[in-house]
């Protein structure tokens, strides 16, 4: 997709018909037009390589100043960069590593199960005297 900003000094204009026209003409007589900026913003489409495909607004609508005008734009598979694949997941440095987890927990059901045998006992013992 292509959108179009138009300039202030724009009187009685009417939208040309830029449908399934090349590009590069289309630019020309929009910028004749008074166009100020535009920008590609959408994925490639099937169709003629540069062409557009759709527009809004419609052919012979009376164009005023600051009227956005969009253009769908097909775009040749070639000329499309593709995107970089994300970076690789780096590692934190600050992960404990699994084998010190496993001895913390390992260490810890030895603590409950030292306190099950031992400490449960005598203190059931305390609570009955």
């Amino acid at each position: 997709m292509l959108f179009l900003l138009l300039a202030p000094p724009l009187a009685a204009q009417t939208m040309p018909d830029c449908r399934n026209r090349a590009l590069e003409p289309v630019e020309q007589s929009l910028r004749r037009l008074g166009v100020k900026e535009w920008k590609i913003l959408d994925s490639p489409r099937p169709g003629p390589p540069a062409r557009v495909l759709a527009q809004s607004p419609l052919p012979g609508t009376v164009l005023e100043s600051s009227t956005r005008v969009r253009l769908w734009v097909s775009i040749p598979q070639e000329t499309v960069v593709p995107r970089a694949p994300l970076d690789p997941p780096q590692s934190n440095p600050n992960r404990v590593p699994l084998w010190k987890w496993s001895l913390f927990l390992l260490a810890q059901l030895l603590l409950l199960l030292a306190w099950l045998k031992v400490g449960l006992p005598l203190w059931k013992r305390s609570r009955a005297a």
